[in-house]
């Protein structure tokens, strides 16, 4: 996770969660307790896939839960990008999950 603060100033990059070869678990809440407790003002994430495939059904689900999540509390989910080894894939610059995304 970025945390950006005031004047777009990055904090330290920091590491949420350690996934299994096929999973991550990203909970909103612990997302955004992390986020708040460095004085982000908004958050970009960031997970790697070690194949070629874009964003899964699951990670646009969560991205759609975070945005609203950060909504809710004043801390936007910026970019939610997923890295594989050919590129990269943004969920939300992209428009696939656009923010203010309320659905789930």
């Amino acid at each position: 996770m970025l945390a950006l603060v005031r004047g777009g100033r990055v904090r330290p990059l920091m590491a949420l969660t350690i996934g299994t070869r096929d999973r991550v678990h990203a909970d909103p809440a612990a997302v955004f307790r992390i986020a708040l407790s460095c004085g982000a003002e908004s958050v970009v994430l960031a997970h790697n896939h070690v194949d070629d495939v874009g964003p899964s059904a699951a990670d646009l689900a969560v991205t759609r839960r975070l945005v609203a999540a950060g909504a809710v509390i004043g801390v936007p989910l910026l970019s939610h990008v997923v890295v594989t080894p050919s590129g990269w894939y943004d969920c939300v610059v992209s428009g696939e999950v656009p923010l203010g995304a309320w659905s789930g």
